[in-house]
């Protein structure tokens, strides 16, 4: 992964995925991110995600402006979803049994969810939909809490891999199943680089 690009971020099309990504969990990686800095920069990065629209994306800033408490109290609850959802997930990539108290959690999280996911009539059909009646800050957690479940009990949960240089989260799809870098261009070419740097040394002092 690239830190230095914002886009880098969003990068497997997979709302999960991209949430838990939306930080450096190895924190010596250089230069460290973490794009959730406040609720401006959070609900950014939903548009970038495409959760988002730019005229929700302003209604929500408009809205956090107005109600700076609960704007605190949806950051603090969006970021323990994002610690939850990784713990999760890194314990399935190396084939544990993820915390109960974190599945507990994660249901809690999904009982509220689900409370406003609809069945409408659209000029496009019928859809479903996420009705932010009450107009709440943290309804952007709705949709990545569902994508979470559906990875979750889906085959795809046994291609959860965590990558070997910057902790990050992906999915492997190679035939073999044995990937270990969420981008090869990035973290797989800086191990290379240091395993070539360490034969070189260990040659160099063999002489």
């Amino acid at each position: 992964m690239n830190t230095n690009d914002i886009y880098s971020f969003v990068k497997y099309g997979d709302p999960c995925l991209d949430f838990i990504n939306s930080k450096v969990w190895n924190t010596r990686v250089k230069p460290f991110a973490d794009l959730f800095i406040d609720y401006e920069h959070i609900v950014n990065w939903f548009r970038h995600l495409g959760i988002l629209s730019d005229e929700a994306l302003e209604h929500q800033l408009e809205l956090a402006t107005k109600h700076p408490i609960e704007t605190q109290a949806a950051v603090e609850k969006i970021i323990k979803l994002r610690d939850v959802n990784y713990r999760i997930l890194t314990s399935l990539a190396h084939q544990e049994m993820p915390p109960v108290t974190d599945l507990e959690i994660l249901n809690q999280y999904l009982d509220e969810a689900m409370e406003h996911r609809q069945v409408v009539l659209t000029p496009n059909g019928i859809h479903w939909v996420w009705v932010n009646k009450d107009v709440s800050l943290d309804w952007i957690l709705w949709p990545i809490t569902h994508a979470t479940a559906e990875l979750l009990t889906s085959e795809r949960s046994l291609r959860i891999r965590e990558c070997n240089g910057c902790y990050w989260m992906f999915t492997d799809t190679s035939r073999n199943g044995l990937r270990r870098w969420c981008d090869m261009k990035t973290c797989g070419n800086r191990a290379k680089a240091h395993r070539h740097y360490e034969r070189a040394k260990s040659t160099k002092l063999e002489k």
